[in-house]
């Protein structure tokens, strides 16, 4: 039996969790963290802008770099570019599953 309707695509739902992070000299409570209940969408838009910003951070040093500590900022930003690339492909994937559901009315 043929469906008359497609199933409609799942949609990326959730919240982000708590995550603490930048404990200073052994103390237990934490200098910073992530708090529970952001949406994931503006949480990869944020990480997004963070990997962005390092990456750029990091291209300044490596171009200013002596050649001791060169090859290891251009291992750092190999990682960011990948990880920008990553980053960027989940956002338009969420861009396009977004399209997707409005042509389909939902």
């Amino acid at each position: 039996m043929k469906k008359i309707v497609p199933d409609p695509p799942v949609v990326l739902r959730g919240t982000t969790t708590d995550m603490p992070f930048a404990y200073l000299d052994g103390q237990p409570v934490p200098l910073i963290a992530v708090c529970a209940g952001s949406e994931i969408e503006p949480a990869l838009k944020q990480l997004s802008r963070l990997i962005c910003s390092a990456y750029e951070t990091n291209l300044l040093a490596s171009d200013n770099a002596g050649l001791q500590i060169e090859d290891i900022l251009w291992s750092t930003q190999f990682t960011l570019e990948t990880s920008r690339a990553l980053i960027g492909s989940i956002l338009a994937g969420i861009e396009l599953q977004r399209g997707a559901i409005g042509a389909c009315g939902g």
